[in-house]
């Protein structure tokens, strides 16, 4: 019996799985993104930094992983 399979390659269904590649890969192709941070500083206060240039209410996402979870809506308050 012989049977082909079709579909992506296996470094494209990776790349997929690694939110802040497939996010770069979808900008370089002009795919309309929602913009954010990205960056390896994930200390508080760069990150209320980049919050704050983004504009509130922010959503903090793992670059692996998770997916398609259900965000509730809540009211956050930023205390400094």
């Amino acid at each position: 019996m012989l049977f082909c399979v079709s579909g992506p390659p296996s470094s494209a269904i990776r790349d997929m799985g690694i939110k802040s590649t497939s996010k770069h890969i979808m900008s370089a192709a002009n795919v309309p993104i929602i913009e954010g941070y990205h960056g390896e500083d994930q200390s508080e206060s760069k990150l209320l930094e980049e919050a704050e240039k983004i504009g509130f209410p922010v959503m903090i996402k793992a670059v692996r992983g998770g997916g398609g979870k259900v965000i509730p809506n809540y009211d956050f308050y930023v205390i400094r």
